[in-house]
């Protein structure tokens, strides 16, 4: 048996997607296990998915900071710390160049401040103001890490990555490192690349595609490689 650990975005969710769907169900029909690892939280994800028989087993959402099974059941999550998160909020909402702030529980995002919240996002509109942003945060708060994607900064629990999400879950399923493969395009993607056998789509960042073995002509000839 093999364990596929695929991103969402510009990995299986593409231009084309429902040809990914079939080389997955396919991937799964010859007993192997498929696992969605995205930045999404799980209302965004089922908006995307629930139309679609996919053969999904888990859904590791807010990558890796909560993981829920296929019926929509959470079997683990990692909140940022309650008081940390106030600040940070805080901090945010005051920043120059940061349009909107979001607190994301895992399943719908909020501005309430008393909800325990697995990560905040918060829209930047210059690439270098957001990085300076993310260092102070950083710097302020040695739990707390974090990265930039395209227009938003992530901030999430220093423990929390797909890698570490993915860990968690084999443990728990008694399923074997060797057994896992991974697949994604991001930033976000390099902790399960470079902890798992790892594989990067045609247009991932340079950080992941130095920690994978090699790059994909496709997601579909990838899968049907397995």
């Amino acid at each position: 048996m093999k364990v596929l650990v695929s991103d969402f975005d510009h990995t299986f969710f593409n231009l084309k997607f429902e040809e990914n769907i079939e080389a997955i169900n396919n991937f799964v029909n010859r007993g192997n296990v498929f696992i969605i690892a995205t930045g999404r939280n799980y209302s965004l994800l089922k908006e995307e998915i629930e139309y679609y028989d996919i053969k999904y087993s888990f859904l590791i959402c807010k990558d890796g900071g909560v993981i829920f099974d296929r019926t929509g059941r959470e079997i683990y999550r990692k909140n940022i710390d309650i008081d940390i998160a106030k600040k940070i909020y805080k901090f945010l909402n005051k920043s120059r160049g940061v349009p909107e702030v979001l607190l994301d529980t895992g399943v719908e995002f909020t501005s309430n401040v008393e909800t325990p919240s697995i990560s905040i996002i918060a829209k930047y509109v210059d690439h270098e103001k957001g990085e300076i942003i993310l260092d102070k945060i950083k710097n302020e708060f040695p739990e707390i890490d974090g990265y930039l994607s395209e227009t938003w900064i992530n901030i999430l629990d220093k423990e929390v990555s797909k890698g570490n999400a993915i860990n968690k879950l084999i443990s728990a399923l008694n399923i074997s490192k060797d057994a896992v493969y991974t697949i994604g395009d991001g930033i976000n993607d390099v902790s399960m690349n470079s902890m798992f056998k790892g594989y990067a789509m045609p247009d991932s960042v340079d950080e992941l595609k130095k920690v994978s073995i090699e790059t994909v002509s496709s997601f579909k000839s990838f899968v049907d490689s397995l």
